[in-house]
């Protein structure tokens, strides 16, 4: 009546709706009677145990640009993966914690069972100092362990098979745990440089660091310059955020001095309330060398100034010059001789010796000029120092006189022209005071024509203010007939400045006490004793010495045509004056007789009026 048999389910099987089914007439009883069908009651076969779908990264904390890191400000960040199986699955980790090895560039660490959720085990790995992953994190094939756990199904069929694909790199899982730290730190560039050195007000020097990869910029971070004995702090700028590089610039102040250069002290890079990080936001390490003093960006904010200005003479004279001293409180350019006015004289040149400190040049004075106050001045902004700041106007030299104007003296007589008996005063006027003047020493007195003895004597000049001087010339007689005559001054004196004195000569003098007729009597002709219509004729009159209409340095008349010819009897008239030849002895004039005249006895005669050149009368 009863049966018994044993049923074993197929393997790797998972079918919700069972039954055994018995069919009708399959079976009789003993009388051969057969039995209806019959059906079980329905069972489950469920003989899958579970096994992984996928394996995958699915999220992570604290992360940017794609990066993790291990130095977030709330912690390091955490990496969360996923393994998703078939089926909902049941963790024991009483005895052990499953496991899931990661691949990183630097090392395979493994993320750690956290929780589960249905068919899906969630794992994470929190990022440790030193890992490093620059494509992305991956995952090997079979990378879970069960460390003495188990996973079933909720049919208690247990996870034998754990094997799943790889997961290649993922590059939106990245890991950086390496601060940035600084390569070099250099001061790069300046604006408005002249000479290597920056200036104020608008030179910006710039200084440049480089850090080991690209690393962000926040707000403003600092970095102190030296420049001189002070400490100023160069702004960082919008450019190089992005790069290894970053510039830091600063804008030269009043005041700002460094003559070595400006140099950058060890760490002396600040935040300044910024951040500077890379893209996995690990805080660069702002530590560094210190940069020595840079010559090519030296700073001069102070403007030269003269600090010794001189003239090695007071008082220049004839011959005379003196040597410029200038010194400046630095090196400087754009200077020149000719910025420096020198009145009354010439400063062609100036020239240095020590690159533009010290200068020296030669100092001529002007001919003929006498100046009592004089000094050289230098003009402002006629000079720069190497950095291009302009020099103030110097205070002037002490004052030099020039005194180039040679002593000289002009003659005069009270009478020129010396009859028997006659003298006259000379007098001698120097332009300015003269020191040892002596008419004996300086004046000499012209011999005779006889070549022996002198024209004259004079008497020693006197002066009451050492600049006019006088005396009394007596010509010598008797029987003295000399027409070229001059006092001469020698050079041998000065004036009071010691400059020696130029040579003169007087006026003409003539001496003569011998009346023309010693000599002869005038004689007068005509070219023509016939004269017709129309014709002229040359009267000529040959005196026995020279003559002159007008007495020399006089007014008086000597001869003229007009007061000395009488031409009462002569039927005719002079129509050309008569006029001199030569020395004077011999005169002409033209004769025109009158028209529509016939006289046969016709003379033209000389008046005794006239004199000879001194003003001794003459005969007819």
């Amino acid at each position: 009546i009863t049966w018994t048999g044993t049923f074993t389910p197929a393997t790797n099987t998972e079918v919700a709706s069972n039954n055994f089914s018995l069919g009708s007439s399959s079976y009789t009883d003993l009388a051969g009677n057969a039995g209806p069908s019959a059906t079980t009651a329905n069972y489950e076969v469920e003989t899958w145990a579970p096994n992984v779908n996928r394996v995958e990264i699915t999220s992570g904390t604290g992360m940017q640009s794609n990066f993790l890191n291990a130095s977030d400000a709330a912690g390091r960040d955490v990496l969360t993966l996923s393994v998703i199986f078939r089926e909902s699955v049941i963790i024991d980790n009483a005895s052990g914690n499953p496991t899931l090895t990661l691949a990183l560039d630097s090392t395979n660490p493994n993320a750690t069972y956290t929780s589960s959720s249905g068919a899906t085990m969630v794992f994470q790995y929190t990022i440790r100092a030193g890992d490093t992953d620059t494509n992305g994190i991956s995952i090997g094939a079979n990378a879970l362990a069960l460390n003495n756990s188990t996973i079933r199904d909720t049919a208690d069929n247990y996870a034998t098979n754990l094997n799943h694909d790889t997961v290649t790199n993922n590059s939106s899982y990245k890991v950086d745990t390496t601060p940035p730290t600084v390569n070099s730190v250099a001061i790069t560039s300046g604006t408005g440089m002249l000479n290597d050195f920056l200036n104020h007000p608008t030179d910006v020097v710039s200084a440049t660091v480089t850090f080991s990869e690209n690393s962000p910029v926040t707000g403003t971070p600092q970095l102190t310059l030296a420049v001189g004995e002070d400490n100023h702090t160069a702004d960082y700028t919008s450019s190089g955020s992005g790069t290894t590089t970053k510039v830091f610039t600063y804008t030269i102040q009043a005041g700002d001095n460094d003559t070595d250069g400006i140099s950058i002290g060890a760490n002396a890079l600040a935040l300044n309330n910024g951040t500077i990080s890379d893209l996995a936001g690990n805080n660069a390490t702002l530590t560094h060398n210190a940069v020595s003093s840079n010559n090519r960006f030296m700073v001069d904010t102070e403007a030269p100034r003269v600090d010794n200005f001189t003239i090695d003479d007071a008082l220049l004279t004839i011959g005379d010059n003196a040597t410029v001293d200038l010194e400046f409180s630095e090196a400087v350019r754009l200077f020149a001789a000719a910025d420096i006015t020198a009145p009354n004289g010439l400063l062609p040149s100036m020239s240095s010796s020590d690159s533009g400190i010290n200068w020296t040049g030669t100092f001529t004075p002007n001919v003929d000029t006498e100046v009592a106050s004089n000094t050289l001045s230098l003009g402002i902004n006629s000079y720069t120092d190497l950095a291009g700041n302009n020099g103030p106007a110097a205070d002037a030299t002490p004052n030099y006189e020039v005194d180039t104007l040679a002593p000289s003296g002009t003659f005069s007589f009270t009478d020129y022209l010396f009859q028997s008996g006659d003298t006259a005063t000379v007098t001698l006027v120097f332009n300015e005071v003269v020191v040892d003047f002596s008419s004996a020493d300086d004046i000499t007195v012209p011999n005779l024509d006889n070549g022996t003895t002198p024209s004259g004597t004079l008497a020693a000049m006197t002066s009451s203010d050492n600049i006019t001087w006088s005396s009394t010339f007596t010509p010598t007689f008797p029987n003295t007939q000399d027409w070229d005559n001059t006092l001469s001054l020698g050079t041998n004196y000065t004036d009071v400045e010691n400059n020696p004195g130029t040579a003169a000569t007087s006026p003409n003098y003539m001496i003569d006490d011998i009346d023309p007729s010693t000599n002869g009597v005038p004689i007068l002709t005509l070219s023509s004793p016939l004269l017709l219509y129309g014709q002229t004729a040359e009267l000529r009159v040959v005196f026995p010495e020279p003559v002159t209409s007008v007495l020399p340095n006089t007014s008086i008349a000597s001869f003229s045509s007009a007061a000395n010819i009488n031409l009462d009897n002569a039927t005719g008239s002079l129509t050309t004056a008569m006029s001199p030849i030569g020395n004077g002895t011999t005169w002409r004039g033209t004769f025109t007789p009158t028209n529509n005249m016939e006289v046969d006895n016709n003379t033209i005669t000389l008046d005794a009026s006239w004199t000879d050149q001194v003003g001794n009368p003459g005969t007819s």
